[in-house]
């Protein structure tokens, strides 16, 4: 666990304790990198929406009008609400290949495979199960 206490947009305390890493036995610190996972989505979600209620953001406008740098793919259209209904059609990290969330790995993010944003109600890059 980790905490931090912000005053008036300045850090007044920070703390950690127990470990980061339990198979290791790493302990954590202030400075340890957690990874959030899928606890962040609903926040971001909100975010996007508070923005969208406030017209800062149009939830139907293609996402390369906020994240220009996203790579495009020929004849794919995927709109902030893709996005936010998870029907992108951009595909999970295939960990198993190396790919991480790191910029260090962006280069494999510009090669990465997508279906047709929009034409798909689910999905997931996962292999189904058949038993």
């Amino acid at each position: 666990m980790a905490l931090a206490v912000v005053e008036d947009d300045e850090i007044t305390h920070m703390a950690a304790d127990g470990f980061s890493d339990m198979e290791n036995r790493t302990r954590a610190s202030a400075q340890t990198m957690w990874r959030i996972a899928s606890v962040s989505k609903p926040i971001a979600a909100t975010a996007v929406m508070q923005l969208v209620e406030t017209g800062a953001v149009k939830s139907g406008e293609p996402i390369w009008t906020y994240i220009a740098c996203y790579p495009r793919k020929a004849g794919n259209n995927i709109t902030v609400r893709h996005i936010l209904t998870h029907t992108s059609g951009i595909r999970h990290y295939d960990y198993a290949a190396g790919e991480k969330e790191s910029l260090e790995y962006y280069p494999r993010w510009k090669r990465a495979r997508t279906l047709t944003a929009g034409t798909v109600n689910s999905f997931s890059s996962h292999p189904a199960r058949t038993t």
